[in-house]
């Protein structure tokens, strides 16, 4: 029977017995439980048109939508009904978490580093990833379908339980997929496949969200000697472009704009690349731009060097929870800092977060750049960086026109889609050979990655890769310069061991040891409200047995005198 027909059955039998009443219409809607909107609007005109007074249109609405609620149906629209005090907490966050992981297919909400975070797309940087607070959660929970309180009065409208927002959030266990970023251009897998379809992808844990423009050449199976030669003749288009003189450096930045492509098939963490050049207006941003211009399609993220280490580490946190993959720290004279040190050689990430007594764990898969002229890079960090050197050879770099390409930046964005298959084609030859492995200069703690793309670049033909490391390694920076002074001039002065309170005591005479100090404590000496001899003392720690000049001087504690260090200057003896 027909809906309307059946109405008309109903309400006829509800006129001739006792009228068309509450009671009555809650035990008949269930025929009109599943209709939608559009079918109860047509029906309604139907209805009160053969009804006329009789029939009360929000009573009928309001015993449809008790039967809707009843039936398990949100009659506000799509989804199911919840009634958020039906049963225990446990209950109801289960009953949540299972619409969850309904709506989110295909996934936009993950887990990444034991937090819930959520895909959204910023029409400036494109995708990015937010970590969901209470707030957001509860958006999402609330277009799940219906919520309702149950009252003596009967159903009433409500917003999801804050309650069952906050126990989603606050458990360990979840069933959301794991995320580790997100790329913008097809990438290697671990296995030599190719992520190259967009969404997620659950054997990398990566989000591939190409721009809508994006269109790469197919990729063959097994790239022939043609393939490759022509894959690098386009590569070195952009790179011969720039004032990069060397077979190393040339190398050092075929491997840079390879390394966002085949990162998930290298295991282990990433170097530094620090792009150097003597005078500005060289073209360094301009590289680190190409490099991102062909893994995302845009310019890159600029990361202003902060001014102490604290800020390093808020920056660093910010930016790789936002699922940043390629990072650009600009005009940096000097780098230092002991957490992008650390990072470098991390695969995850651990900081508290801010305003919050809880920590943030994330997955470390950021490539990062640095320029600057005749750069600085400042203790351990050195050790963790790779070099490509610029040098125009003229004062006014910036006003050349000797290019075969003028407008690189364009042209790289025009030609995006040949580059990334360019550098796909290359990988994958390597892969289908066997991954013949080549010799490359060592680099402790990232072996896996200059072993990779070092034995890509043997095998396309490429040399020079790295080696010019042990050159960058070479070249002394500030800190270090200043210390060996400062450490020659102790020695001289002092025949045995000494007290820090000795030390400072002849400092403040301005003698041989005053006119050495390295710049950093000079400043702490020069502050009143600091206690030098406090940082002095904590400097000297820092700097025990570090080595230093072609002397290798280092100091060493040689025990106590009245419960105060005894610090000596010691020599590597000649041979």
């Amino acid at each position: 029977m027909k809906p309307l027909e059946k109405a008309e059955k109903i309400y006829r039998k509800a006129v001739k017995s006792r009228g068309i009443s509450l009671i009555f219409m809650e035990k008949s809607m269930k025929a009109f439980a599943s209709l939608s909107e559009n079918e109860l609007a047509v029906l309604k005109r139907k209805i009160k048109k053969k009804f006329g007074e009789k029939l009360n249109l929000n009573d009928f609405t309001k015993c449809v939508n008790k039967a809707k609620i009843d039936a398990g149906s949100n009659p506000e629209g799509n989804g199911p009904v919840f009634i958020i005090n039906k049963q225990q907490l446990p209950d109801s966050t289960n009953e949540v978490i299972d619409a969850l992981k309904k709506q989110n297919d295909p996934p936009y909400m993950f887990k990444m580093g034991g937090n819930l975070v959520r895909l959204e797309s910023d029409e400036i940087v494109g995708p990015v990833l937010m970590g969901m607070t209470i707030d957001a959660l509860r958006g999402e929970v609330a277009r799940l379908g219906g919520f309702y309180r149950q009252t003596a009065a009967g159903l009433k409208s409500s917003p999801p339980s804050i309650d069952v927002i906050r126990d989603i959030m606050s458990l360990a266990s979840l069933p959301f997929p794991r995320l580790d970023g997100i790329v913008e251009a097809p990438v290697l897998r671990p296995d030599g496949s190719i992520l190259d379809v967009p969404g997620y992808d659950a054997e990398t844990f990566l989000y591939y969200a190409p721009a809508p423009d994006l269109r790469v050449p197919k990729i063959p199976k097994k790239p022939s000697k043609n393939d490759l030669k022509k894959a690098i003749a386009l590569l070195m288009k952009p790179i011969r472009q720039l004032p990069i003189p060397g077979k190393p450096s040339c190398a050092n930045t075929l491997g840079l704009m390879l390394t966002p492509i085949i990162r998930p098939a290298i295991t282990g963490p990433v170097p530094l690349a620090v792009i150097d050049a003597p005078t500005k207006g060289t073209g360094k941003s301009l590289l680190a731009n190409i490099v991102t211009g062909i893994a995302q399609g845009k310019e890159a993220t600029l990361f202003v060097p902060p001014k102490d280490d604290d800020e390093w580490r808020k920056k660093i946190t910010t930016v790789l929870k936002e699922g940043a993959s390629l990072i650009f720290i600009d005009d940096a004279e000097v780098l230092e800092s002991s957490y992008i040190s650390t990072l470098l050689t991390s695969l995850v990430w651990e900081d508290r977060i801010l305003g919050v007594n809880k920590s943030i764990r994330v997955p470390n898969r950021t490539i990062w750049m640095a320029a600057g002229n005749n750069i600085f890079v400042m203790g351990d960090l050195q050790r963790r960086c790779f070099w490509i050197r610029m040098n125009a050879k003229t004062s006014e770099p910036w006003l050349r026109t000797d290019f075969e390409i003028p407008d690189l930046h364009g042209w790289v964005a025009k030609k995006r889609g040949k580059l990334i298959a360019a550098l796909l084609i290359i990988a994958r030859a390597w892969f289908v050979a066997g991954k013949p492995m080549a010799e490359v200069p060592v680099f402790g703690g990232f072996e896996k990655w200059s072993s990779m793309v070092g034995s890509i670049l043997a095998h396309a033909g490429i040399s020079g890769f790295l080696e010019n490391l042990n050159l960058y390694r070479s070249r002394k920076d500030e800190e270090s310069l200043q210390w060996e002074g400062f450490l020659q001039a102790w020695s001289e002065h002092y025949a045995g061991p000494v007290t820090v309170h000795k030390v400072c005591s002849d400092i403040r005479e301005k003698g041989p040891l005053r006119e050495a100090l390295p710049g950093d404590l000079v400043e702490i000496l020069e502050n009143p409200d600091k206690s030098f001899e406090r940082v002095l003392g904590k400097a000297l720690a820092k700097k025990e047995d570090v080595r230093f000049g072609k002397d290798e001087l280092r100091l060493k504690r040689t025990g106590e005198q009245k419960r105060a260090i005894l610090w000596k200057v010691l020599k590597t003896e000649k041979k």
